[in-house]
């Protein structure tokens, strides 16, 4: 089980640390991680308790309550792309979430801090339909999510590189995210995380 763990600020744990931010350490040999990569643990040096792991099944609800609330974010930067929340829209997307879950199609991860859910992302690998392209296998990133009040705190940057560390031990050299163009400070972030502008989405009404 992949799982990122905080200490208090000058904790025996943080000194290993001396930088800051995060330090990785293996599990035993022989833990297992669903993922299919390397069962590792995250250090973050931080004064909140912090935690990432693969949900299950009983998790389903808190996850679909989140999911409103990111939908109602995205929908809210573009209402003209994105279609009205409705309990169709819901029931679609709790089995979306629930197949993440039981297959891992896509894989899924969701952020703790203490015993409430505040975060998640969705993962898969991909393969490009171009024939004229160096990059034909990458790891794509289709939606990732923090509460508004937790956001700041490296959840999401954990989440993101929970799920880059999944694609680096299967091989991918390159991960793809989409965003949009009105979701600024998410847009910040990723530049700030070493993501950079290969290709433009372009529309026109007609």
């Amino acid at each position: 089980m992949l799982e990122i763990a905080a200490f208090p600020v000058g904790s025996p744990e943080m000194k290993m640390s001396p930088q800051g931010g995060i330090f990785v350490s293996d599990y035993p040999a022989g833990s297992e991680n669903t993922l299919g990569s390397l069962a590792r643990r995250l250090y973050v040096c931080y004064n909140i308790p912090v935690k990432i792991v693969e949900p299950n099944l009983s998790n389903l609800p808190e996850l679909v309550e989140l999911w409103g609330k990111q939908y109602k974010y995205h929908h809210n930067l573009d209402d003209e792309y994105y279609v009205p929340d409705s309990s169709d829209l819901r029931e679609q997307f709790e089995a979306y979430l629930k197949k993440a879950i039981v297959d891992s199609k896509p894989n899924i991860l969701v952020a703790y801090e203490e015993d409430k859910m505040v975060g998640f992302i969705t993962f898969e690998t991909a393969k490009a339909d171009y024939f004229d392209t160096n990059i034909t296998k990458y790891g794509e990133i289709f939606e990732i999510f923090v509460e508004e009040a937790c956001r700041n705190k490296s959840f999401g940057k954990n989440l993101l590189k929970a799920a880059e560390e999944h694609f680096a031990n299967a091989g991918i050299k390159y991960v793809e995210l989409q965003v949009s163009t009105f979701n600024n400070n998410a847009l910040e972030v990723y530049k700030h995380l070493g993501y950079t502008d290969r290709q433009t989405l372009m529309f026109k009404k007609l």
